[in-house]
């Protein structure tokens, strides 16, 4: 990964540099300018991209010439928080400054910078820590926004401030859903602009997370360097998203930029450990009770939506009569419910027979899941009949219009969320705000209509789980999808389209032009 990091950023640079060298005047002069480098990695552990580096540039001076080595020790500097770690870097031959890199002035550590490079901390915003969260608002100074961003950002805008050009390892969430605009933003603002980036990569430890390198700058204009496994293609820009030439960064939205599309509401939160649901196992008992079986209501989560599993859950709209077979049930509930260090669930403990966020749909509902696997064509989304209660953190669309089912049931909407979304480790996370509600839908016609409908018969009673199976959809699904895709691709692009980088880029376009 560091030559990943250190190749676009200085190394392939100096090297064009050598190749053009003429004369000893020439060499000369290189030989100056690799003198003047001060490098800085603020994650440096150990030191193994100053020693990357190190013997990038000791390999590049032996083929200039004149004479050995040059580089001193203070020009490969880094910050690293563990004393071990940083003790071991510094044995090296290496500058090392123990401490904490978001709380140090990074031109006070490395006196004339000219590069940063590193792969700062993978910590996600749900597990920062209280010195981390402190860490990453004193990065941030006074800007805003920066409460949805991974903790590895800090060591981003810590680099833009110093104004010289920097790349890192970074998650590829940086990349994605909030965050993007969250970073990008403000980095923008500052006059920094992507110079190079490697498209995500599973992170060789965990196939689960991916990692993007990505380097930027103060310099405006000039080709950027877009990476994309081997293949490296020269660009006019690099947007947010990695993308070449879309510099549109989409915003949450609470309700539908369009005016075609219906709201979408959120599933019911029970938070009742379990017990006011009821399985297969505890049916007939329960439809047999006077009290609990008229409050039986068909739910709908992840496994009745991908797997066909059936169950239900006791819905009553005011405090049922006593039951003895419900009394349990309740009791438990309720102590759940105080035991919570949320208020609001401790005073929902007054009320053990309902749900802490009811929510309940009126008609038929088109259920869209929380998560979906990054390696699905199709995020799977299936109508259900009324009386439905769709739990959370799943949601849906109540009476969504089969034209839009069409839309959302596309490759064009897979390639959007793709690049919106956040994601959890490589799974997509959808949610209305982000993936739904600014999406640029097509107005209705009676092509996408016939397309959903065909979707619909092609899939049979089959659950979708096994339908959807990344690689191995159902022949005639597949048809029915191809269809699809055609006529959504039309509808939003007017032209047919094929990769999924394709369809993201004119989803993004039909977005910048709903904007206005």
């Amino acid at each position: 990964e560091a030559l990943k990091v250190l190749g676009p950023l200085l190394l392939d640079d100096l090297e064009a540099r050598r190749r053009a060298c003429r004369s000893d005047a020439d060499r000369a002069a290189l030989r100056e300018r690799i003198d003047g480098l001060t490098l800085l990695d603020p994650a440096c552990g150990d030191g193994g991209f100053l020693e990357a580096a190190r013997a990038a540039l000791r390999g590049l001076e032996a083929r200039i010439g004149g004479g050995p080595s040059r580089l001193r020790a203070e020009q490969l500097v880094g910050i690293e928080r563990d004393p071990a770690a940083a003790s071991e870097a510094r044995a090296r031959g290496f500058t090392v400054v123990t401490g904490n890199a978001l709380r140090l002035d990074w031109s006070d550590v490395a006196p004339g910078l000219t590069y940063v490079f590193g792969n700062p901390p993978f910590v996600g915003r749900r597990f920062r820590s209280a010195e981390q969260r402190e860490d990453l608002r004193r990065a941030w100074g006074g800007r805003t926004g920066h409460g949805v961003l991974d903790y590895a950002t800090g060591w981003f805008i810590k680099a833009a401030e110093c104004g010289v050009d920097a790349a890192f390892v970074c998650t590829s969430s940086i990349t994605q859903g909030e965050q993007a605009a969250a970073l990008w933003g403000p980095l923008a603002a500052m006059g920094c602009s992507i110079s190079f980036a490697h498209r995500p990569v599973p992170w060789s430890e965990d196939a689960g997370v991916h990692v993007v390198v990505v380097g930027f700058s103060h310099r405006a204009g000039g080709p950027r360097r877009l990476f994309d496994g081997e293949q490296e293609r020269m660009v006019g820009s690099i947007g947010p998203y990695l993308l070449a030439d879309v510099p549109a960064v989409v915003r949450k939205e609470h309700r539908p930029l369009s005016p075609h599309a219906p709201p979408a509401a959120y599933g019911s939160m029970s938070n009742d450990g379990g017990h006011l649901l009821v399985g297969e196992d505890a049916l007939e008992a329960m439809a047999a009770d006077p009290v609990a079986g008229p409050a039986l209501c068909p739910i709908v989560g992840g496994q009745e939506l991908l797997r066909g599993r059936r169950r239900w859950c006791l819905w009553f709209d005011g405090a049922p009569p006593a039951s003895p077979l419900l009394e349990p049930r309740l009791t438990a509930v309720r102590a759940l419910r105080l035991a919570s260090p949320r208020a609001a669930t401790r005073a929902a403990a007054a009320t053990p027979w309902r749900f802490v966020e009811p929510r309940p749909q009126g008609g038929r509902v088109l259920v869209v899941p929380n998560l979906s696997s990054g390696r699905r064509d199709i995020v799977p989304m299936a109508f259900f009949a009324p009386p439905t209660v769709v739990v959370a953190p799943h949601w849906c669309i109540p009476e969504a219009p089969l034209w839009l089912f069409a839309v959302l049931q596309s490759r064009l909407f897979t390639a959007w969320v793709a690049t919106v979304a956040g994601r959890l480790k490589s799974d997509f996370r959808l949610s209305p705000g982000t993936v739904y509600n600014p999406f640029p839908f097509p107005p209705p016609n009676p092509e996408l209509e016939a397309t959903g409908a065909g979707i619909l018969t092609a899939r049979g009673d089959a659950p979708l789980g096994r339908l959807y199976r990344p690689g191995a959809m159902p022949q005639t699904l597949e048809e029915a999808h191809a269809a699809n895709d055609d006529a959504v691709d039309r509808a939003v692009a007017g032209r047919a389209l094929a990769a999924r980088d394709e369809r993201a880029r004119a989803a993004l376009e039909a977005w910048q032009a709903m904007q206005g």
